[in-house]
């Protein structure tokens, strides 16, 4: 059977759908796998994402990575979420510590300035201290 092909019975072509693919040889289309689109109809070969973008199975594009998280590798099935004290923008690879007197929730965008009377002694600080 030929690449981005199906053939159930051995001898009659079915066209794989966007999402999936077949690199040649199969009874059934496979679902293009985590971290990796197939963006067309008779894909043969998944194509990974790069870093700062994600994809799940059976993706057709590439989504960027979201506020608060980080897409390290190429590849990156789901978006990792930044811990306290760290924040990152869209379009992360990694999650940057706040600088020293600031702190953040998981998952933020941006680091907030510790209250008065508190203490955000070091960078990365995960919550101010009393």
């Amino acid at each position: 059977c030929s690449l981005g092909y199906a053939c159930p019975d051995g001898y009659q072509k079915t066209e794989c759908l966007a999402g999936t693919y077949a690199p040649g040889g199969v009874a059934a289309c496979l679902n293009c796998p985590n971290g990796s689109t197939c963006p067309l109809d008779g894909w043969h070969t998944p194509s990974k994402c790069p870093s700062k973008y994600y994809a799940g199975e059976g993706a057709t594009e590439c989504a960027p990575c979201w506020p608060g998280h980080a897409c390290k590798y190429a590849a990156t099935p789901w978006p990792v979420q930044c811990t306290s004290g760290y924040f990152a923008k869209a379009l992360a690879a990694d999650c940057s510590p706040c600088a020293k007197g600031n702190s953040s929730f998981a998952g933020a965008e941006d680091c907030y300035v510790c209250p008065p009377g508190t203490s955000c002694g070091f960078e990365a600080t995960p919550s101010p201290t009393d």
